[in-house]
C-alpha cells in the first residue's frame, strides 16, 4: 500500500510538539480516510536555515529517513521579514538546486507560529490561563508584530506564555476553519498540506 511521507523541519522547540499535533489535525480535516506518514521534525535555528550551507543539512537529515519520505515541509516564522511570499520562493529555489528530485514545501508563517492561533484567539478562551472572552485582532498576519507577548499578556500576570509548554496546548485546540478564515499564511500552509498529501509515495 502507498501514502504519503511527509517530512519537517522547524526552527524552535515548541514546534517539535506543535507541528506534528497539527499535521494530524490537518489529515483529520483535509484526508479522514487516509494514512499519512509523519516523521518528527527535525530543529534548526532560523539564521541557518535560511542559508544554503544550513538548509542542505537540514535537508540530508530528514532525506536520509525511512520510510523515504515523499515531501519534505519547512516551517519558519517571517518574523520582520517584509515579503514572506519573495521568502519562500527563495527558499524553495535554494531547495531545488540542493535536491530537486523531492517535492518541497516552505510555509512561512506570519509573523510567528502563534499567529495562527490569534485568528482564532475566541476558540481558546479559557485554556491555558487565557482570558475567558479573548478577541484576536482583525489582520493577524500583521499585528501585533509579538504574537507571543499577545498571548503572554492575556495570561496570569508572572505566568508567561511559554512555547515549550503551551504551544502544542493550543495547537490542538485552535479553530482551523477560523484561522484559514483570517490568516493568509496558515491557508498557504493548508493548502501545501492537502497537495503534500496527494503526493504517490516513493516506495510504491
Amino acid at each position: 500500500m502507498s501514502y504519503p511521507v511527509i517530512a519537517s523541519i522547524v526552527e524552535s522547540h515548541g514546534e517539535v510538539k506543535a507541528l506534528p499535533t497539527l499535521l494530524h489535525r490537518l489529515r483529520l480535516e483535509y484526508a479522514p480516510d487516509q494514512y499519512v506518514h509523519f516523521h518528527e521534525p527535525f530543529r534548526e535555528g532560523r539564521d541557518k536555515l535560511l542559508k544554503e550551507s544550513g538548509l542542505r543539512i537540514a535537508l540530508s537529515k530528514v532525506l536520509s529517513k525511512q520510510p523515504k519520505p515523499s515531501a519534505v515541509l519547512l516551517l519558519v516564522d517571517a518574523d520582520d521579514e517584509r515579503c514572506p511570499p519573495k521568502m519562500g520562493a527563495r527558499l524553495r529555489q535554494m531547495a531545488a538546486e540542493i535536491r530537486g528530485d523531492v517535492p518541497f514545501f516552505a510555509v512561512i508563517a506570519s509573523r510567528e507560529f502563534e499567529s495562527w492561533f490569534l485568528a482564532a484567539a475566541d476558540s481558546l478562551s479559557g485554556l491555558c490561563g487565557l482570558a475567558s472572552d479573548l478577541e484576536g485582532p482583525s489582520n493577524p498576519d500583521d499585528t501585533p508584530q509579538d504574537a507571543k507577548g499577545w498571548l503572554t499578556d492575556r495570561m496570569p500576570k508572572g505566568k508567561p506564555y511559554k512555547e515549550t509548554v503551551h504551544q502544542k496546548q493550543l495547537a490542538s485546540a485552535f479553530d482551523i476553519d477560523a484561522a484559514y478564515e483570517k490568516s493568509r499564511s496558515f491557508r498557504k500552509f493548508c493548502t501545501d498540506f492537502q497537495k503534500m498529501t496527494n503526493l504517490p509515495s516513493p516506495t510504491s
